[in-house]
């Protein structure tokens, strides 16, 4: 089953700063509960940024769904350019001609820099599809689809409900939900130093990235929001600032998926996403 196999291939990992931190195993443990799901419970620490603490639980379920609760703590001052969760490429490496799908951003840096809507800035690009009425966006997910600035094909873009990597190929897909709808920062300034969304090197990416790029002063919609470039000025705005006592989670839901186009697998995504928000458990 090909869905076995990229569930085998499934790696979830975090960056710090501008590359990859090794997080150190302190302790791990595989809880089995068939036949619905085996749990793998984790702490490591980083050895290169002493305080930078992570706790995940990550369950398997056998329908091919995965749940990670991710917790990173600190027990020191840290300061991190990056702060990210990954799911690497689990379609684009059995099927270079996968499709990105996900729903169409509320908010895009980049066309606010072009005085234009996200809407606008898809279908320039020939990437929009509709679906029950409602546009998405859909790309060949190798496509860098002409950024504005930069070699990444998001940056600086609203966190939506779900996104997915889907091969017309094998009728099989990979999504990304997040099990509450994701907050929309109407200042500039916040919208950025909040979560975001990347697509890079066939990578969903999550998180914190404080790398200031000099093209936010190129447009007239974000001249001046951001200082600019000095080595006083990247401890202040280019590094998230964590102390002690300082938790941050990211809880994410994964889904592997079959669907016959790219039409049946965003119904699926959507009525899906809808079931797993509409979750609520409370304690009593």
């Amino acid at each position: 089953m090909v869905w076995k196999y990229i569930l085998c291939r499934w790696k979830i990992r975090q960056t710090c700063r501008n590359d990859i931190i090794r997080f150190r195993n302190r302790k791990s443990t595989c809880v089995k509960c068939w036949p619905v799901a085996v749990t793998v419970i984790a702490d490591l620490y980083s050895k290169l940024l002493p305080g930078l603490n992570q706790h995940i639980v990550t369950h398997i379920f056998k329908t091919g769904d995965v749940l990670v609760e991710n917790t990173f703590s600190f027990t020191n001052y840290v300061d991190i350019m990056k702060l990210q969760v990954m799911a690497t490429a689990p379609i684009t490496s059995i099927d270079d001609n996968a499709l990105h799908i996900l729903p169409m951003f509320r908010r895009m840096v980049w066309a606010e820099q072009l005085n234009s809507s996200p809407l606008d800035y898809w279908t320039q690009r020939n990437a929009v599809k509709y679906v029950n009425g409602k546009p998405y966006i859909e790309f060949s997910a190798i496509d860098s689809m002409k950024p504005l600035w930069w070699g990444a094909t998001y940056a600086f873009v609203s966190e939506e409900n779900w996104r997915a990597n889907f091969s017309p190929k094998f009728g099989i897909g990979a999504a990304e939900i997040l099990p509450e709808k994701p907050i929309l920062y109407s200042d500039l300034k916040d919208f950025v130093f909040h979560d975001f969304w990347f697509y890079e090197s066939r990578e969903f990416r999550d998180g914190i990235f404080r790398w200031l790029p000099g093209e936010m002063d190129n447009y007239e919609a974000t001249k001046g929001i951001f200082p600019p470039y000095s080595e006083e000025n990247v401890g202040k705005y280019w590094m998230a600032k964590f102390k002690a006592g300082d938790v941050v989670k990211y809880n994410r839901y994964y889904s592997i998926f079959q669907s016959r186009d790219t039409n049946e697998a965003i119904d699926f995504l959507e009525k899906r996403t809808a079931e797993i928000q509409g979750i609520h458990i409370v304690e009593e």
